[in-house]
C-alpha cells in the first residue's frame, strides 16, 4: 500500500482500499467482541476438549496516520523507537498483539501508518548507559493516552522524562564493620512483573552498603539481588515493613527506605514423598507456593516465592533459600507438573497441600503424600 510518500507492507492477504483510497485495516478484537484486552473473556479448555463456539466478528475500517515529535531533556530525539499500543497491552511481552512501532527521523518526528481509529497509548523508552560497572546511566521514558479519530492525529508532542529512582541499603547480619562485609560487586535490579523481555540498568551497591538506581519508568517491579559467595538473601523491607514477594511499585517520586538483609544461614524445607501405599515416590515433583500472597493468582511468579523440585530416587526432596512467609507445599506426579505455573492448577492443589510458616533461617522437615491435580492423594 502506498501511503503518502511511504510504502506500507503488511502480513496476510491484501485488503481492498476504502472508497476514499485509504488502506483498510482490522481493529484489534478480543473474545467475545471487545476492542479492549482488559475486557476480554478468558477461555477455559480442558484436556481433549474442543470448542467450536468462539466466533469473532472483525470490523474493517479506513485507517489513518498518527504523527508527532519526540522530545527529550535536550530537545528533539532522533532515531528512537516509539510504540502505539491498545490499552492494557504489556509491552514487555515477547510479541504483544496489536502494537505498532515507528522510528523518529533526524528531526525527532514519527509517523504511524494505517492505524485503525480507537484508543491507544503512545510511549517510548531509552536507556543511555554511561558506566554499567558503576550503575551510571540516563534512563528516560514517555507515555500518554491518544484517542485516534476518523481523521487521524497530527502535531503530537511526546516528552521524555527521567526514570524514577529507588534507593536503600544492604545489611549483612554478623558483619559489624565495613571490613567484615563482602567485597564482591553486588547489584540490585528491577524486572517488570511477568516481563519476558526488558532492559534495565542495575543499581550497584557502594562501599558504604547503600545503593541508588539510575531510574526506571513507573510501574510494578520484582526486585532481584545478587548474593555474595557464602551469603543468602533473607529479608526485604521498605520503611521497616516486609516487602511481600519482593514486589515494589514506582510512582512519580523516588522510592526510599529499601533494606535487603543477607545472612550466612538460609532456610530449608525438606522431606520424603510417598505414594498412597506408603512407598517412596521418585516420580513426584514438589511445588512450593505462597499462602499469604495473591501474586500467583495474578500470574506473578518469582524464584524467591515459588519453586518446583523433583524428588530423588529415594523420594526425598529439598527446597532452600525462600523468602520468609506462609507457604503451601504439595507433591504431584512429574508428568502433571510440566505447566505448574498456572493459577487455576495451583488453586486445585491448595485443598491437599501442607501449609507451613517459614522464617529466614528455619529448617523444616515436611513429609508429603503425592496428590492428584484436584488435591486428592493418589
Amino acid at each position: 500500500h502506498h501511503v503518502g510518500g511511504f510504502v506500507l507492507q503488511r502480513p496476510g492477504p491484501p485488503l481492498p482500499p476504502a472508497p476514499d483510497g485509504r488502506p483498510l485495516g482490522f481493529a484489534n478484537t478480543f473474545y467475545p467482541g471487545t476492542l479492549l484486552q482488559t475486557e476480554a473473556n478468558a477461555i477455559s479448555l480442558g484436556s481433549g476438549e474442543s470448542r467450536t463456539d468462539l466466533d469473532l466478528v472483525l470490523r474493517l475500517a479506513p485507517t489513518v496516520t498518527v504523527a508527532g515529535i519526540l522530545t527529550g531533556p535536550d530537545g528533539p530525539m532522533p532515531h528512537v523507537v516509539t510504540t502505539l499500543a491498545p490499552p492494557g497491552t504489556d509491552l514487555n511481552d515477547l510479541d504483544p498483539a496489536g502494537v505498532a512501532t515507528a522510528i523518529t527521523d533526524a528531526r525527532g518526528a514519527f509517523v504511524f501508518l494505517a492505524v485503525v481509529p480507537g484508543d491507544y497509548r503512545l510511549s517510548a523508552a531509552l536507556l543511555m548507559v554511561t558506566n554499567e560497572a558503576t550503575g551510571e546511566g540516563r534512563p528516560i521514558w514517555a507515555s500518554q493516552p491518544v484517542n485516534v479519530g476518523d481523521t487521524g492525529v497530527s502535531g503530537l508532542t511526546l516528552a521524555m522524562q527521567p526514570g524514577v529512582r529507588m534507593n536503600g541499603r544492604v545489611d549483612f547480619k554478623g558483619s559489624s564493620t565495613a571490613t567484615s562485609r563482602p567485597s564482591q560487586r553486588q547489584v540490585i535490579s528491577l524486572q517488570p512483573l511477568s516481563a519476558v523481555t526488558w532492559r534495565t540498568l542495575p543499581a550497584v551497591v557502594q562501599a558504604d552498603a547503600t545503593f541508588r538506581s539510575a531510574g526506571d519508568p513507573p510501574g510494578r517491579y520484582t526486585l532481584n539481588a545478587s548474593s555474595p559467595p557464602g551469603w543468602f538473601w533473607q529479608t526485604t523491607t521498605l520503611a521497616g515493613r516486609p516487602v511481600l514477594d519482593e514486589v515494589i511499585e514506582l510512582t512519580s517520586s523516588e522510592l526510599s527506605g529499601l533494606v535487603l538483609t543477607f545472612g550466612q544461614t538460609t532456610n530449608r524445607v525438606s522431606g520424603r514423598v510417598t505414594d498412597s501405599s506408603g512407598a517412596p515416590d521418585p516420580d513426584a515433583a514438589v511445588i512450593v507456593f505462597p499462602a499469604d500472597s495473591n501474586a500467583w493468582h495474578e500470574g506473578v511468579f518469582t524464584s524467591r516465592r515459588e519453586r518446583k523440585v523433583h524428588a530423588s530416587s529415594s523420594g526425598s526432596y529439598d527446597v532452600a533459600t525462600l523468602a520468609p512467609g506462609e507457604y503451601y507445599v504439595a507433591a504431584i506426579s512429574t508428568r502433571l507438573a510440566l505447566n505448574w505455573q498456572d493459577p487455576p492448577f495451583l488453586e486445585r492443589l491448595v485443598a491437599g497441600a501442607t501449609r507451613i510458616t517459614l522464617g529466614a533461617e528455619d529448617q523444616k522437615s515436611v513429609p508429603l503424600r503425592t496428590l492428584t491435580p484436584s488435591g486428592r492423594e493418589r
